[in-house]
């Protein structure tokens, strides 16, 4: 039986004081990115995702997509992910074919 799928991973970033909630006209907005990435054996094997999003720490109104702005989502992406969040999802996919390679050299010559 294999175990795969797709889960996500929430990056909470620092706080934007200079826009408003567009519906508590609150200025408590978080910045968090979101990484969609593809696991087997939950290990993550590679990010095919990723996406920006401001949200509201009094309404919990979430802003994104085409409200947030292209320039915008440039800034939140490139503070909140890192090379090193990217690598790590590398890493799986070496650790698992590592095992796999492994695996196999193990069976032959048994």
């Amino acid at each position: 039986m294999i175990f795969w799928g797709i889960r996500k991973k929430r990056l909470q970033g620092g706080a934007l004081d200079e826009m408003q909630c567009p519906d508590c006209r609150k200025r408590e907005l978080t910045k968090n990115a979101v990484i969609r990435y593809i696991h087997l054996y939950w290990i993550p094997l590679f990010t095919f995702s990723s996406s920006a999003e401001l949200e509201c720490a009094v309404c919990g109104k979430l802003i994104k997509g085409k409200e947030l702005g292209s320039e915008m989502k440039k800034d939140i992406k490139s503070e909140l992910i890192t090379a090193g969040q990217i690598l790590s999802k590398n890493f799986g996919v070496l650790l698992l074919l590592t095992v796999i390679f492994l695996f196999a050299l193990y069976v032959s010559f048994s």
